[in-house]
């Protein structure tokens, strides 16, 4: 129901008083009064008082519906239409209104709505014309560069590569937008770095943490050995920040046999050692004689893997130590 509808169901009241009031006094007068000379003159008067009383609760009624309501209508009207579509509409009031400087308020309010809106639209496209150059920007340099980039999320999914990355791949097939970054490196060093990453930036109190580390990691598949570096983005101070990986290609620096031959040394010792201590272990009530085989045979095996262990050791340093700084 509109305001303008209860105003005047308001009206109401004052008239059913007004009428039950001076009813109330012509009865009053009909039964006091006995003669009709008497008695008319007075009914007369009472009538023209209902009905002056009515014309004036009516007038007064008029004029607040044409001063205040009709122009407040107009006033929601034109605040609904600045509000939500033209912020430079111009309200239609009535020139003799009840209302003082409240549509001035109103529209000055809108003018400000309007420069607000134009000047948020005009910073909006400035800072998307800016944000376009500088994307132009980094898809030109990353074209540039010789070196593969990758730029992935938390979960390292791929969001932008360049063509090097491309070019530098053997299992390019794999790369794609959305697509894991594991899917093309070996999981464990990526990792790794990202734990190690993360630890120095939970660390590091005052001073500024070093965000990015170098290391060396194979393609899955073992076709390729890349020099990698990952630096994590600002800003975020968990394991899910995101980050950038640049990679070349070092395959041709390693070689990569002589490691392959040492890790298939390491087999037979394994499965010796292993074979030895399950025998131990489930076969508890042999003599002490075949005991004492198999426990030289673990002795002897644990040093043969021990040595095996740091010649491959030493000969991982020898491979990556000095041409790759490791972090």
């Amino acid at each position: 129901m509109r305001h303008r509808t209860k105003l005047w169901l308001l009206w109401l009241v004052p008239v059913v008083v007004t009428l039950a009031t001076l009813g109330w006094l012509g009865w009053q007068i009909y039964r006091a009064v006995p003669g009709p000379d008497q008695r008319d003159p007075l009914v007369l008067v009472l009538v023209l008082a209902a009905f002056a009383i009515l014309v004036g609760i009516t007038a007064v009624w008029a004029l607040l519906d044409w001063h205040c309501f009709i122009p407040l209508d107009a006033l929601a009207r034109g605040a609904r239409i600045i509000a939500r579509s033209n912020p430079g509409y111009v309200l239609e009031l009535p020139k003799q209104h009840w209302l003082g400087e409240f549509p001035t308020m109103l529209l000055e309010l809108g003018e400000a709505l309007h420069s607000a809106r134009r000047d948020m639209t005009a910073a909006t496209a400035t800072a998307t014309r800016e944000i376009e150059d500088q994307k132009a920007r980094l898809e030109t340099v990353l074209r540039e560069l010789s070196e593969g980039v990758l730029v992935c999320d938390g979960a390292a999914r791929i969001l932008l590569y360049n063509p090097a990355a491309v070019r530098l791949l053997p299992n390019r097939s794999l790369l794609g937008l959305g697509r894991s970054l594991y899917d093309l490196l070996t999981r464990a060093p990526v990792e790794s770095t990202l734990q190690l990453l993360s630890y120095r930036r939970q660390t590091a109190a005052d001073t500024p943490a070093d965000d990015d580390a170098e290391f060396v990691c194979p393609t899955v598949g073992d076709q390729a050995m890349f020099h990698c570096r990952i630096s994590l983005f600002p800003g975020a101070t968990d394991r899910g920040a995101a980050f950038v990986a640049t990679f070349r290609d070092i395959t041709q620096q390693v070689d990569r046999s002589a490691i392959k031959t040492r890790t298939e040394d390491l087999r037979r010792p394994l499965a010796n050692l292993r074979a030895a201590a399950e025998t131990v272990m489930f076969f508890g009530d042999m003599d002490q004689a075949q005991r004492a085989a198999f426990q030289k045979i673990i002795v002897e095996e644990s040093e043969r893997l021990s040595q095996r262990l740091q010649e491959l050791a030493l000969d991982l340093r020898a491979l990556y130590a000095d041409p790759w700084r490791m972090n």
